[in-house]
């Protein structure tokens, strides 16, 4: 498919920026509203009081992270048919004390529907950024919603071009009407990890255990039950634990999956952690075993940490780690796991030089500086309604 990015250029000298708004359902954790949130403080750094986060529903555990007045939530009751009709009038009310030339930037589909409302009534120019296949909203109702809000949307981004290819064949949206953007991270932010051995000592972990790591939602998706499947297999023969770094509403289903298989002490979920990316110093591998995927902002942190990373074969992942030259890649088939990643963990020099490669990946291909001029260049010039 032709790579639709925008060129990034510099921002013309004497003009202020858009007011840039950005619609989420919440921030509760997760890639996309880390993205969000990193976004936000970056540029309201650069341009103060030129960015801010309206949510939906609730906050979630992300808010605290936001800088200075710059959030708020609109408690929308989206269950109500066909929409929160306040929600919206509070969405227009905000985006109108913001000035004539706000920009409204929806993240996925719920929160584009109620950008879309705005823009479509009262002229907001509107961007919205698709941040994965969303598997969840291929229903024929979504599709045909999809298609309608597409038309009261100035310019649709996707993270990745497979993400893409899914906008355009699920939701029959046109390659030339998307845009392409990475998503990226500031890998000199990347936080400090903490020493293997302080963080073996804070969890339990033995001194010797080998630790498969992950950093992510608990929710069906991204594919924990089948590693913790292959967990008894690996613990005939090593000394491993596998450490899950995050919250979601499959992890009671987990936690007894590990139970059922008899690996409960092998399995530590340390659950939501705001310093999740500290927890990466202990990890030996990190594991993404995704089903579906857009582009892993915890993947890109593990990599800029310098950690060797194993994924499947789904989304961007192996654009991301070079098709296999900066990370390594599962399987098809989730009975072979084990035996991939036995075979990596007694290759280290191996691993060494792979997550070194990585390391320079994350720098040159997925910085977060080239991503916000690429935005930048979408809000000055998307035509206004």
């Amino acid at each position: 498919m032709t790579d639709h990015t925008v060129p990034p250029r510099g921002s013309a000298p004497g003009i202020s920026p858009p007011h840039v708004i950005h619609v989420v359902i919440s921030l509760a954790h997760g890639g996309l509203e880390r993205l969000v949130v990193d976004w936000t403080n970056a540029r309201n750094r650069r341009h103060p009081g030129s960015t801010s986060i309206c949510c939906l529903d609730q906050l979630g555990e992300l808010a605290t992270e936001v800088e200075g007045d710059a959030l708020c939530s609109l408690a929308a009751q989206r269950s109500r048919f066909p929409y929160d009709r306040d929600a919206v009038a509070a969405l227009c009310s905000l985006a109108n004390t913001r000035g004539a030339q706000t920009v409204l930037h929806s993240h996925n589909l719920a929160a584009q529907q109620y950008a879309a409302l705005v823009s479509k009534a009262h002229g907001f120019r509107h961007v919205c950024t698709q941040h994965g296949a969303n598997v969840h909203n291929h229903s024929l109702l979504n599709r045909i919603r999809s298609r309608l809000l597409t038309r009261y949307t100035d310019v649709m981004v996707a993270v990745a071009e497979s993400t893409a290819g899914a906008m355009q064949k699920n939701f029959g949206i046109p390659a030339r009407s998307i845009h392409v953007i990475p998503n990226g991270i500031d890998a000199d932010a990347v936080s400090e990890p903490f020493t293997a051995s302080e963080l073996r000592f804070r969890l339990g972990l033995g001194a010797n255990s080998i630790v498969l790591g992950s950093v992510g939602r608990l929710d069906r998706v991204k594919g924990y039950d089948r590693l913790i499947e292959v967990m008894p297999d690996l613990c005939t023969d090593l000394n491993v634990v596998l450490l899950l770094v995050g919250e979601g509403p499959c992890r009671e289903e987990l936690e007894r999956l590990a139970q059922d298989l008899g690996v409960v002490n092998q399995v530590v979920f340390a659950g939501f952690r705001s310093d999740a990316q500290r927890y990466l110093g202990v990890f030996d591998l990190f594991v993404l075993p995704s089903r579906n995927e857009g582009l892993s902002i915890a993947l890109l942190e593990a990599m800029a940490s310098g950690v060797p990373v194993l994924v499947t074969d789904v989304g961007e992942n192996r654009r991301v780690i070079d098709e296999g030259r900066a990370g390594r890649i599962l399987p098809a088939e989730a009975r072979e796991w084990a035996s991939c990643i036995r075979s990596l963990v007694g290759s280290a020099d191996e691993l060494k030089e792979v997550a070194s490669r990585a390391k320079l990946r994350v720098r040159e291909m997925y910085s977060l500086r080239s991503v916000m001029r690429s935005y930048e260049e979408l809000y000055r010039h998307t035509e206004a309604r």
